[in-house]
């Protein structure tokens, strides 16, 4: 890491392979390989060498979207296929939805998503995204993650959000459908204040 620090990557790589000698095949090393794979430009091999560090500690998630943020975009492709690679694992699909959205590929970044079997923790990671692609101005991609959340568990006040997002995204037909659910679900005084402006 000192080493890296200085910039004498060429250094790193080299006690790198001797210590990866020493310690034998495991992932003990993965932080480091990914942070000198980053420093070299090899951004194919950095992300195999995330998803490692990722799979052993996965609080490394945040660093790992920190340090590929940066990749150029004709090494992004690269970097998608060894996150999205099988097996499936929610984590390594935060970590590309983050980065899109963060590429402003919103709609990418929720397809990382979307297809997750629903349980509390992706339920969670896709409020998450939803929030995240609100904050970012995608529209449409927030309102994806709140329809996905409403069919595994519906609340009216996410489906009058979702009717709202889909308004800012230009989808009229989506917002409307969206606010008439709700307002089926609220009593007449409560739909005036809170649907009819969404319906007009």
């Amino acid at each position: 890491r000192m080493l890296l620090a200085e910039g004498r990557t060429g250094a790193v790589d080299t006690l790198l392979a001797e210590a990866s000698m020493v310690l034998g095949a495991n992932n003990a090393l993965a932080l480091e390989a990914a942070q000198l794979r980053v420093a070299l430009g090899q951004w194919g091999e950095a992300a195999i060498a995330w998803r490692e560090a990722i799979g052993a500690q996965a609080y490394l998630e945040s660093a790992a979207i920190y340090s590929l943020r940066v990749a150029p975009p004709e090494h992004r492709r690269a970097i998608r296929s060894v996150f999205l690679a099988t097996p499936v694992a929610l984590p390594m699909r935060r970590v590309v939805a983050t980065l899109e959205l963060g590429w402003g590929n919103g709609r990418e970044g929720w397809a990382a998503l979307r297809d997750l079997t629903p349980d509390e923790a992706v339920g969670a990671a896709w409020g998450q995204f939803a929030e995240e692609a609100e904050r970012a101005g995608s529209w449409l991609a927030a309102r994806d993650a709140l329809l996905a959340l409403q069919r595994w568990r519906p609340d009216t006040q996410r489906a009058l959000r979702a009717a709202t997002l889909a308004l800012e995204g230009g989808d009229a037909a989506s917002a409307l459908s969206l606010a008439e659910y709700a307002a089926k679900e609220l009593d007449d005084s409560t739909a005036a204040r809170t649907v009819t402006p969404v319906l007009l």
